[in-house]
């Protein structure tokens, strides 16, 4: 059944949608509004050329299921909290090129700081890295950070869950010599070799099969495919539906401003 039309009298994007949840279809009315704040300006609303539409699917920086994502989907049953989305590029001080400079977020006592590297690769058998090359700016992507996936064996996939899409993870690290090393990184966490293995820093939404949105996706099994489907699992936590990492934020496009250089 198509969905019905609104009549929307408001400045906002409004879009109805038919969705399915653990005990039925559920119309949903997904409410958008833009507003834009400039420096010395109160918040106000952006005009109807420069407001963001409703986004129905996740959008990457690069290839679908290849890249890290730009922005999430809006389309949800529920949220059980704010998310915070940061789509930015890191800039080096007065943007003169140096081999690294940290770059964060603030909102309210949210805090986010990352430390940001130019080019640099693996030396042999990611046993170290390389100097980096001076940089001035960067995508915040997870891309660029410590993580990866090496499907070489499909029987037994390594990843590291909680960033796919990441540079490091191997069966063989011989393959890594002079590939590209991790851009990103915690300034508190810094990697030295393959064998550092840290958390995946970075700024951005969090794909929705990564971790830790993963684990709250429920349990699709034979039991739910015969009696269940295609209903959501019984034990699909609304978590799961959240676009951020805990103490990683979002907002609208910007530029990440550079704490310190070196």
């Amino acid at each position: 059944m198509d969905s019905p039309p609104v009549d929307n009298l408001t400045d906002f994007q409004v879009h109805p949608q038919q969705m399915v949840d653990k005990d039925g279809e559920k119309l949903v009315a997904i409410v958008k509004a833009t507003f834009e704040l400039y420096p010395d300006q109160p918040l106000e609303l952006a005009t109807k050329p420069r407001q963001r539409m409703i986004r129905q699917a996740d959008l990457p920086w690069g290839k679908k299921e290849v890249s890290s994502y730009m922005f999430p989907g809006d389309l949800c049953l529920r949220k059980p909290g704010t998310d915070v989305i940061v789509v930015a590029r890191a800039h080096a001080p007065n943007g003169v090129p140096v081999p690294y400079f940290d770059a964060g977020i603030a909102i309210g006592q949210l805090r986010k700081l990352v430390r940001v590297f130019g080019l640099r690769v693996w030396e042999a058998g990611g046993n170290g890295v390389t100097p980096p090359s001076p940089i001035a700016e960067m995508e915040m992507r997870y891309d660029f950070a410590w993580g990866g996936c090496d499907a070489s064996d499909p029987a037994k996939i390594l990843e590291e869950a909680r960033n796919p899409v990441g540079r490091g993870i191997t069966r063989d690290n011989s393959q890594l010599t002079h590939k590209p090393a991790p851009s990103i990184e915690d300034p508190l966490e810094l990697i030295s070799s393959v064998r550092t293995k840290p958390k995946p820093a970075g700024i951005g939404p969090i794909g929705r099969h990564w971790e830790p949105r993963r684990k709250y996706i429920g349990t699709y099994n034979e039991a739910w495919l015969e009696s269940i489907a295609p209903l959501t699992p019984p034990d699909q936590d609304d978590r799961v539906t959240a676009a951020r990492r805990p103490s990683c934020g979002r907002r609208r496009r910007s530029s990440a401003t550079s704490t310190s250089r070196c």
